[in-house]
């Protein structure tokens, strides 16, 4: 290098300097073309579908965000810098004024020399600029997130097409009849036998591992789910699965091409009470199902979580959750899986046959149940489902939280993540889970939380499932008396 009272050639500092250099520029033709194109296919197209298909306000939100979109793509800061090639109007940094002044009080400096390293200090902080405005990492991530939730969304649908015509589990769960388990010898929960709304006048006393079952049930098929009742009581007929009653009301009221499953189970031994069973997720389009209903309850229990002091919002967050639902078409809101659970329960009711009506499911289907009985005021018993405390103003008709409250009992197993999903109502029981931390999902299904609540309620007389040992690792039940076998 040189010393400052030495005159040289040589440019003192480096610069991050590039250069772009253009083999062909486009037709102005060629411009306007790409413009018009882009315009129809990306901003026309998609309004006039929203438009088309109803979706009045989704349309008026696309042309605004859509507005927007376009002033910044057209307008963009860095492709009129480097069009213009000068920052002229733009205030230096003070590093930059620094490094002038520096060179502006070297002595014997030419003039020459300071002309090149305005020059350069002006390519430099082009450069600069267009590289922070163009390629920001907030862009980049923004784009990252979106792609993958486009891929997510691509590969559920995929899976759902793939699998629509997938056989139902037609195999059995093997059942013993001369085991038992006593229950724990402390505190037993509360809800093992049910109270209040779900008690059930007649020759029946409705305990918690019965509508687990019937649940758990609700996944094979009709072929096999009236031997899986039998087996269960011990009784045969004491509980008889109704196979027409479902297909006479999807033929009447036009839900023939309805993905839903659900049955209902009567007692013959108390006349004028049922229960419906409602199948949980199975599939993809039993998924797709869950992000429609509880889409917007599961966004704000995020925003919620990311807002300091969150917690002070959630008395409106239902109104937020009801809001947001107005953007929603009302073909989608009379395709919703509640809407056919609630016309079910309607429809039996109208029938004058059923005094007494409860209704189950696991997972959706505990969500689902949870919804129609609090629509309906039909005592519901879910396990492991969503909640619908911030959604209850988004279903139609709209719950009220006194309904939710009074008419919907939730078994919730520990670290269980689908329950997790919004607020919950004011009957619930928290159980045991006996998986480990590491395995949450885990405590999510059916079959573990029927062995949890026979090891710590009791199982009565019902059969118990061999999958209780085998699968999930329970202590092995206790004879009967009189059996004179082992485990």
């Amino acid at each position: 290098g040189c010393d400052y009272d030495e005159t040289c050639d040589e440019n003192e500092g480096f610069y991050n300097v590039k250069e772009t250099f253009r083999v062909t520029r486009p037709t102005a033709k060629m411009c306007w073309f790409f413009f018009v194109t882009e315009i129809m296919f990306f901003f026309f197209v998609p309004l006039i579908t929203f438009l088309a298909s109803g979706f009045v306000t989704f349309g008026w939100i696309f042309i605004l965000i859509g507005a927007f979109s376009e002033m910044r793509l057209y307008l963009s800061a860095s492709v009129l810098l480097e069009e213009l090639g000068t920052l002229d109007l733009l205030a230096r940094s003070a590093s930059e004024s620094n490094l002038r002044a520096t060179v502006r009080s070297h002595r014997g400096v030419v003039s020459g020399r300071e002309s090149s390293v305005k020059k350069w200090t002006e390519m430099h902080r082009i450069n600069d600029i267009i590289g922070t405005i163009s390629q920001a990492r907030s862009k980049k991530v923004l784009r990252t997130v979106l792609f993958s939730l486009l891929l997510f969304f691509i590969a559920i649908i995929a899976v759902a097409i793939a699998t629509a015509n997938k056989a139902e589990d037609t195999s059995d769960t093997i059942l013993l009849r001369d085991f038992k388990y006593d229950g724990v010898d402390n505190f037993k929960y509360p809800a093992c036998v049910l109270q209040k709304e779900f008690l059930v006048v007649g020759d029946i006393k409705p305990i918690a591992i019965d509508y687990a079952f019937a649940s758990l049930a609700a996944y094979k098929s009709l072929d096999t789910a009236q031997d899986q009742l039998d087996l269960w009581f011990g009784v045969k007929n004491a509980a008889v699965y109704n196979e027409t009653a479902v297909e006479t009301f999807k033929k009447e009221r036009g839900f023939l091409g309805s993905r839903l499953v659900y049955g209902l189970v009567e007692f013959p031994s108390v006349p004028g009470f049922a229960v419906i069973v409602v199948r949980g997720t199975k599939n993809a389009f039993d998924f797709l199902a869950d992000i429609q209903i509880y889409g917007a309850a599961a966004l704000l229990q995020l925003v919620r979580f990311l807002l300091p002091a969150g917690d002070a919002w959630t008395p409106i967050l239902h109104r937020v959750a009801s809001f947001m639902n107005i953007l929603e078409n009302s073909s989608l809101t009379n395709v919703t899986p509640y809407r056919e659970t609630t016309e079910f329960i309607k429809y039996l009711k109208e029938q004058g046959r059923y005094k007494q009506l409860h209704i189950t499911g696991h997972s959706l289907g505990g969500g689902l149940a949870m919804i129609s009985g609090a629509q309906t005021e039909t005592p519901a018993i879910a396990i492991s489902g969503p909640n619908l405390r911030l959604s209850r103003l988004t279903f139609q008709p709209p719950v009220s939280e006194e309904a939710v409250n009074s008419f919907t009992l939730n078994y919730i197993p520990r670290r269980d993540i689908v329950p997790m999903i919004d607020d919950r109502g004011d009957l619930v029981q928290q159980i045991q889970c006996n998986t480990g931390v590491n395995n949450p999902f885990g405590c999510h299904k059916i079959g573990r939380t029927i062995c949890q609540l026979m090891h710590d309620c009791g199982s009565g007389d019902r059969s118990i499932p061999c999958f209780c040992v085998e699968d999930y690792g329970f202590p092995e039940p206790t004879p009967r008396p009189g059996t004179n076998r082992t485990y």
